[in-house]
């Protein structure tokens, strides 16, 4: 919420997370855990400064989500899973 309220977003009473429990090869847990139909903060902006004048940037939605692993792909084409920061709380905000 304080995302939300921070963006000037409207803040919407319902919200709903949605489980999918099917395999993720970048999730260890297997599920996905998504915020990303029913959200609860929308048309938003925020209101930057840019070599002296101000701008506004608005926001289409911010909504929460789990992090994936990172993949990284080696010279050799080999690769492997960094799972430092997988399954952490994600707020993904789009413009």
């Amino acid at each position: 919420m304080q995302a939300g309220l921070a963006l000037s977003c409207t803040i919407h009473e319902k919200s709903i997370f949605a489980r999918k429990n099917y395999f993720y090869p970048d999730l260890p847990k297997g599920i996905k855990i998504s915020h990303s139909r029913n959200r609860s903060r929308t048309h938003g902006h925020l209101d930057i400064d840019v070599d002296g004048v101000s701008k506004r940037v608005g926001i289409t939605r911010a909504h929460m989500k789990k992090t994936r692993a990172r993949t990284c792909i080696g010279i050799a084409g080999d690769s492997q899973w960094i799972l430092n920061r997988a399954g952490t709380p994600l707020c993904e905000i789009g413009a």
